[in-house]
């Protein structure tokens, strides 16, 4: 939970506005709007005060967008429905600017300086939407913004590929899908020595790691953060790594620590949004609660369930309920931190639903395969260039033949050379098509895993720890009555939250192997087999030759998935009474052969059912090779292999 706490802090970034001003502006009325050069003047005062005097800037802006409207200036309207939707954003009043930011759109596209503003328009657009709760929708607008913003190199858009990062972050996307795209919005933010973004970048890399729960990582990074603010005075930067050193000190167990940075954090709060402030001030309250200074807890987390429930954010609601059920159980009302508790998860799950997460998934990997395409694109145009540079060249060299035979000679020679250049472009082609299937593929699987990995941490984080209250609660009513211990549906209901805490247990191990982080291939596979078999009429005999050790981490998981598929097939339907798993690597050969001896299956449907679509995807993903042997009553016999040498060639073209 605190993870989600730490990604709804400091993701989004606006259109890079900076705030200097330590004083209250006067009004718009003393500023002569005569001119188009003037309401430009007056905007870049709006935009300054957006974050440290947004009541001032309102004002301007109402202005500059009355004059702009009477001198018929689109660009200036632009700016001025930008800035008031910013503004909008922050405080915030979601629907208003929307509006805004939709009007803003709409003033853009009426002129060309306009449309280089298009794509700040549609990103913070796209962060209503994120607020809103609404990932898909997110991602959608901010990978529309950095196409647009793509268009006119030179423009500041790291803050776009931040901005989409910050989505997949919040769909639970870890670190490998995340950090490209903050590797792109870091070397954008270091060329225009733009050190805000630049801050909030690594904060948050520092994100993306925490997800992984690669904590020391993470601390580097918001270490760094919180130098190049410090370094830079950037204040706001430097209270958002503050709050966010504070929340992975707070996930690692570590209030005592973990209350000193928040307190700061606090401290400097009149520099941050609504949001943040809330947010800041509610993790500061779970350190509390953590240390059991509950009366210095209280009127913090109560702060923020009143403010979420003003807002009626669906986000900040989720959050709230989460602590308001932890800050029940300290204070023993333990019937309303029930309340609390289903309400988190109803709440979850209305955020996290298996569509938007699909949706999310298949936007990402149509915007990775669109760099292949592109590159594909650019080959075909080249070539058929050159198919018209040949044709005009032939032309020329067939009506000098007549001259000479030598300029025959060369016609030919030149012939001979341009086919032999397009029949290699054709087969890079060829090859990068291939290669784009297989990275349309993996992606697919990577989004799969990732979304294991996410529901196995749910049920680990969530549901086991709402089992393990319920255990407590149910404890503490029984030391309270006598008889209630005595009583056999007391006994009953402790051993079925027993079951069911196990069940959860093992439904998450079974999604998320953590055995191939801890051991090697063949022992977290030795260790699945025994698991698989235990309390089963069959018995599974696993043999491994090789050393495994320096196996890539892709082969690791895929190989681990395919022998799971494959073994789960056996035990369900295979009726066997026993079957054999064996994995070998021999000569840059990885083989894996599982035979059981069940009913089997006709040869002409095998390949149709038991998951085996799946494994064929897997297998391909790799390039590897796949064949059985399946006959009714007669068993079923599976033989897969890579060569991992021309998976190694494959992955470096």
């Amino acid at each position: 939970m605190l993870e989600r706490l730490l990604l709804f802090l400091y993701i989004f970034s606006t259109c890079a506005v900076t705030a200097t001003a330590q004083t209250e502006y006067p009004a718009i009325g003393h500023i002569t709007l005569s001119d188009t050069s003037n309401i430009r003047s007056a905007l870049q005062l709006a935009r300054s005060l957006t974050s440290t005097h947004p009541d001032s800037a309102y004002g301007i802006l109402a202005n500059t967008l009355s004059r702009s409207e009477q001198l018929q200036y689109s660009f200036g309207q632009g700016l001025s429905w930008l800035y008031k939707g910013i503004i909008e954003t922050n405080r915030p009043q979601l629907d208003q600017a929307e509006q805004s930011f939709r009007k803003a759109i709409r003033a853009f596209e009426q002129t060309a300086a306009g449309r280089r503003q298009l794509h700040r328009a549609y990103s913070n657009l796209g962060n209503v939407a994120f607020l809103r709760g609404a990932y898909d929708q997110s991602l959608r607008l901010q990978l529309q913004a950095i196409e647009l913003g793509e268009k006119y190199p030179g423009d500041d858009i790291n803050y776009l590929y931040s901005n989409v990062a910050a989505v997949l972050m919040q769909t639970g996307r870890g670190a490998a899908t995340v950090m490209p795209y903050l590797k792109k919005a870091e070397a954008a933010a270091l060329k225009d020595n733009n050190y805000p973004a630049l801050s909030r970048i690594y904060n948050n890399a520092g994100l993306a790691l925490s997800l992984d729960r690669l904590w020391d990582s993470s601390l580097v990074y918001f270490h760094k953060a919180l130098k190049v603010a410090r370094e830079q005075q950037v204040r706001d930067m430097e209270q958002m790594a503050l709050s966010n050193t504070g929340i992975i000190l707070l996930q690692q167990k570590k209030p005592d620590t973990a209350v000193n940075y928040l307190e700061q954090a606090v401290a400097m709060d009149s520099l941050a949004t609504a949001y943040t402030r809330n947010r800041t001030r509610a993790a500061l309250g779970m350190s509390y609660l953590q240390l059991h200074r509950i009366a210095e807890a209280r009127p913090l987390l109560k702060a923020q369930f009143a403010a979420a429930q003003q807002s009626g954010n669906l986000q900040d609601l989720r959050e709230a309920y989460y602590g308001m059920s932890l800050l029940s159980g300290k204070e023993g009302k333990f019937e309303e931190g029930y309340r609390h508790a289903w309400n988190y998860i109803h709440a979850n799950d209305s955020i996290a639903g298996y569509e938007v997460i699909n949706n999310i998934n298949n936007l990402e990997v149509k915007y990775k395969t669109s760099e292949k395409e592109k590159k594909i694109i650019q080959n075909q145009l080249r070539i058929a260039k050159q198919e018209r540079e040949l044709q005009r060249r032939n032309n020329l060299l067939i009506l000098a033949a007549a001259a000479a035979v030598l300029l025959g000679l060369i016609l030919l020679l030149l012939r001979t050379t341009q086919r032999n250049r397009k029949r290699i472009l054709l087969q890079r082609i060829r090859n990068m098509e291939q290669e784009n299937a297989i990275e349309k593929l993996q992606a697919t699987i990577a989004g799969e895993e990732s979304e294991r990995s996410r529901i196995a941490r749910e049920l680990h984080d969530g549901l086991s720890a709402m089992v393990a209250a319920a255990k407590m609660n149910l404890a503490v009513l029984g030391r309270e009555s006598d008889t209630a211990m005595r009583s056999e549906v007391y006994q009953n209901t402790l051993d079925l939250l027993d079951e069911v805490g196990t069940e959860l247990r093992l439904t998450a191990h079974n999604m998320m192997p953590t055995a191939i982080a801890a051991h090697s291939l063949d022992e977290a596979i030795a260790n699945f087999c025994n698991y698989a078999a235990k309390g089963k009429n069959i018995n599974i005999d696993f043999q491994a030759y090789g050393d495994f050790g320096q196996l890539p981490d892709n082969y690791r998981l895929t190989v681990y998935r395919i022998i799971q598929e494959l073994v789960n097939n056996v035990v369900k339907h295979a009726k066997a009474s026993s079957a054999l798993v064996q994995l070998m690597l021999q000569d840059g050969i990885l083989s894996v052969t599982v035979e059981d001896n069940g009913k089997g299956m006709n040869e002409n449907t095998a390949s149709e059912g038991m998951g085996m679509q799946s494994i064929h995807d897997r297998v391909k993903s790799l390039q590897g090779q796949i064949s059985f042997n399946a006959r009714t009553n007669k068993g079923t016999s599976v033989y897969i292999e890579f060569d991992l040498n021309e998976g190694k060639a494959a992955g470096n073209t």
